[in-house]
């Protein structure tokens, strides 16, 4: 079997790619607007955008962020509405997956559980945000994340390659 039918290094390809693609549009497109000023054309874009999460390796958040700083908005507004368009999705989600448990699954640790996911999400993101309010600041972490990430991936499979040749 060829490196790229590899379901891993296409995921290593991915990640690397549009960590560039990322860290190239971050880099070149000014930041014109802010959420006031998006209108439908452009928030229909990047909920487009969210489809390319579909590939192994692309993430919904960087895939519509890159679309948001793509198409002008400020890196804390790409965020904050690719935060806000996550919303609904992982809501939908959740309702989908509750309806397959049992019903002695829900159970006060259940939601425990939830309860602490949502809070430290949402810490997160305020984190992220605060982060990428702050002049001078870009994507550049979440960029080489990818790339490391990338970078171990390959490093793990070729080294998996070799051992299996021996």
């Amino acid at each position: 079997s060829g490196y790229f039918n590899d379901k891993y290094l296409l995921i290593a390809v991915l990640l690397g790619s549009m960590g560039m693609v990322f860290y190239v549009v971050d880099r070149r497109v000014p930041e014109r607007y802010d959420l006031s000023d998006l209108r439908w054309p452009a928030a229909l874009g990047i909920g487009l955008a969210q489809a390319g999460a579909l590939l192994p390796g692309v993430s919904r958040a960087g895939a519509t962020m890159t679309m948001g700083r793509v198409l002008g908005l400020e890196r804390a507004t790409a965020a904050h509405f690719s935060f806000l368009m996550a919303t609904p999705i992982t809501f939908g989600a959740g309702l989908l997956k509750l309806r397959h448990l049992q019903r002695t699954a829900i159970t006060p640790a259940f939601w425990l559980g939830i309860g602490l996911a949502f809070a430290v999400g949402m810490l997160a993101i305020n984190v992220l945000l605060r982060f990428l309010q702050q002049r001078g600041h870009s994507f550049l972490p979440f960029v080489l994340y990818r790339l490391a990430l990338a970078a171990v991936i390959v490093l793990k499979r070729v080294a998996e390659r070799g051992s299996t040749t021996h």
